[in-house]
């Protein structure tokens, strides 16, 4: 193991150590705190310095998180294979890269698009075979590594900042802390999630998934791309967002095209 890699699983380790507060706070008093809905910190593999780290807001309420959802929710800490991969998740009764049969869910199915399209783009080997396991697939996990902004499940990310906001005063005694309001706490989180993303995960480029997950972790210094609805960065030249309003599908692939032209001048 390289000694890039050695330190970016430590420092996940201490990501989730972080966490750790939040994790045991939310899980231990749900009975009373119906919105909370899990927690997860990572939804991939650790990858250093990936083509592509895909960041979302936070965890809904759905699969991998619970496999009850509607009862006690759980912590899943850890590293786990891409999600959007298992079958019947993106297609239904279908492998992920059968595009022939009909969605099951468009969040994966889109991040799916995302993934053939930037092999397409930058030509990776095999990438125009249609309803077949590309011959790159075994190597994906290698290149695409995602996350989320906040690592707390809820429905939404507006009930995740409602679920905050409630309890600022308990986060200043969880984490030693003061916070003027709820966007001085995230602000917080950010700054932990940035020190670990830019310090050691180091990706080529990053989607983030959402105009809401793009203002945060932009710190609300974006802009509007070429594409409608496609976001650019004014912080960080390697940073595209995609708005998840209505359908975006289209959007997700002349993300793909942007990402592709960052990873060209690498």
């Amino acid at each position: 193991m390289e000694i890039e890699e050695k330190e970016l699983r430590l420092a996940f380790y201490q990501l989730e150590k972080f966490y750790r507060p939040l994790f045991d706070f939310y899980t231990e008093h749900q009975e009373e705190i119906p919105q909370y809905k899990g927690s997860v910190t990572i939804n991939s593999y650790l990858c250093y310095q990936p083509d592509v780290l895909i960041l979302g807001y936070n965890p809904g309420h759905g699969k991998y998180h619970d496999w009850n959802k509607d009862k006690a929710h759980l912590v899943y800490t850890g590293e786990r294979p891409l999600g959007v991969f298992e079958y019947g998740n993106a297609n239904k009764n279908g492998k992920w890269y059968e595009l022939n049969k009909s969605t099951h869910n468009p969040y994966p199915r889109n991040i799916v698009e995302f993934i053939f399209q930037l092999a397409k783009e930058n030509k990776w080997e095999n990438s125009e075979a249609e309803n077949r396991r590309p011959t790159w697939a075994n190597s994906v996990e290698n290149r695409i590594m995602q996350m989320n902004l906040y690592p707390i499940g809820t429905k939404d990310s507006a009930a995740l900042r409602k679920l905050f906001s409630d309890e600022l005063k308990l986060m200043e005694e969880l984490f030693s802390n003061k916070f003027d309001n709820e966007w001085a706490f995230r602000k917080f989180l950010l700054t932990k999630l940035h020190n670990f993303i830019d310090n050691k995960v180091k990706p080529k480029t990053i989607l983030c998934l959402g105009k809401s997950t793009m203002s945060d972790y932009c710190w609300s210094c974006f802009e509007e791309s070429q594409y409608k609805e496609v976001f650019v960065s004014k912080m960080y030249s390697n940073v595209v967002g995609v708005s998840r309003s209505g359908t975006w599908d289209g959007r997700i692939k002349n993300a793909a095209k942007l990402i592709s032209e960052i990873l060209s001048k690498n």
